[in-house]
C-alpha cells in the first residue's frame, strides 16, 4: 500500500533525456511538414528551434533549413546549413547550391551609428528571387537595427550615401555616421 501510495504521488517518471529527445523528434517531425508546404517560414523557426536545442540534425533537414534561408533571404545561413549538409553527405545538389552562393554573393557588414533610419539602395535588382530576397532582407534589417551583417548578391549599392560595390570573395565594411545619414537625407 505505501508503494502504490507513492507511485500515485509521485506520478511517472521520466529522465529528463527522454522529454528532451521526444520534443526533439517532435519538432522535425514538424520541420518535415513545413517542407513539404513550401512554409520557409515555418521551416526556419522550426530549424532555428532545433538549432538552439543542439539537436542533431540529419542531411534532410538540413537541407530543408537552406532552402528555407535562401527563400527568406539569408544567404549567409543558407551556406552555413549546406556546409553542413555537405559534411554528412556532399550531393551534387549540395555542392551547385554552394558554388552558386560562392560564385553569385559576397559578405558584407553594414552599420550606422546615431539615430535615424539609413537606407540600403541596389543599383540593379537582380531577375533571382532569392537574390531580391537577399537584398529585401537586408533592406529591413538597416531599417529595423541600423545593421546588417550577411552576403549581399554580387553588384553596386549605395548605404546611406556611400557608394559600394559586392564581389564575391571581397568583404564589404560600411559605417555611415551622422553626417553621412545628414547627407543622404538632403539628396534630391
Amino acid at each position: 500500500m505505501v508503494l502504490g501510495l507513492w507511485l500515485a504521488l509521485t506520478g511517472p517518471v521520466f529522465a529528463s533525456g527522454d522529454v528532451d529527445r521526444a520534443e526533439e523528434i517532435r519538432l522535425t517531425e514538424e520541420l518535415r511538414a513545413l517542407a513539404q508546404r513550401q512554409a520557409w517560414a515555418g521551416v526556419d523557426r522550426i530549424y532555428r528551434q532545433l538549432d538552439e536545442r543542439a539537436a542533431p540534425l540529419e542531411y534532410p533537414e538540413l537541407l530543408a533549413g537552406a532552402t528555407a534561408a535562401r527563400a527568406l533571404g539569408d544567404a549567409a545561413s543558407a551556406r552555413d546549413r549546406l556546409l553542413a549538409a555537405a559534411r554528412l553527405n556532399a550531393t551534387r545538389e549540395v555542392i551547385d547550391s554552394l558554388a552558386a552562393i560562392d560564385t553569385h554573393y559576397g559578405p558584407v557588414e553594414l552599420n550606422t551609428t546615431g539615430r535615424g533610419p539609413t537606407i540600403l539602395q541596389a543599383e540593379d535588382l537582380p531577375f533571382d528571387p532569392e537574390q531580391r530576397a537577399a537584398i529585401e532582407a537586408a533592406r529591413l534589417a538597416v531599417a529595423r537595427t541600423g545593421q546588417f551583417r550577411g552576403l549581399l548578391p554580387q553588384g553596386r549599392y549605395v548605404f546611406g550615401g556611400e557608394a559600394f560595390e559586392v564581389r564575391p570573395g571581397i568583404a564589404v565594411r560600411i559605417e555611415v555616421g551622422p553626417r553621412e545619414r545628414r547627407e543622404e537625407r538632403n539628396t534630391p
